[in-house]
């Protein structure tokens, strides 16, 4: 409290800490940029690492599975074989893992997404993919998904399956 014009006044600081808290976000915004950079060049150096390993291909796919989730911050991730004209579960991390492993797929299938991106060999995303007409719902339900990407899997220009992640979380 001072006396100010003979009355009794109160003095306050005021202090403008708007370009430190934009400093602070920016931080922060960079500190979570670079963990995520980190997050994915340990799981390339461990799939580096792997590739170097006496694994089988099912070991390294399911390692790839595994990567993916952690990579990308998804659910689930499954790897589609193509064998003859199906397409295989062959590898997968996460829920429905069980399930995914050894089922088949017709290529020929007009409601899955694995058997349209080997056929089109083309990356599809879908959101919201319990009200797509795209989307197997029966799968769908099993591995609890929300929204899925799947990418084809091409070796010397020839598509060999799809690597499906899958987020159970709305986008």
């Amino acid at each position: 409290m001072i006396s100010y014009e003979g009355e009794l006044a109160i003095l306050g600081i005021i202090t403008d800490v708007t370009e430190r808290k934009e400093g602070e976000r920016e931080l922060r915004r960079l500190l979570e940029e670079e963990q995520q950079h980190r997050r994915l060049a340990e799981a390339v150096a461990l799939v580096g690492l792997s590739l170097t390993a006496q694994l089988d291909v099912r070991e390294l796919l399911d390692l790839i599975s595994k990567a993916s989730t952690e990579v990308f911050g998804v659910s689930s991730a499954f790897v589609w074989m193509l064998e003859g004209e199906e397409l295989v579960g062959f590898a997968g991390h996460g829920k429905g893992r069980e399930q995914f492993l050894g089922r088949r797929l017709a290529l020929s299938d007009p409601e899955s997404l694995g058997p349209r991106i080997v056929r089109e060999a083309s990356p599809i995303y879908v959101n919201r993919a319990r009200s797509s007409p795209i989307v197997n719902q029966t799968l769908l339900q099993l591995f609890d998904a929300q929204s899925i990407l799947g990418v084809p899997l091409i070796r010397a220009g020839r598509v060999d399956g799809a690597l499906m992640l899958l987020e159970a979380q709305n986008p």
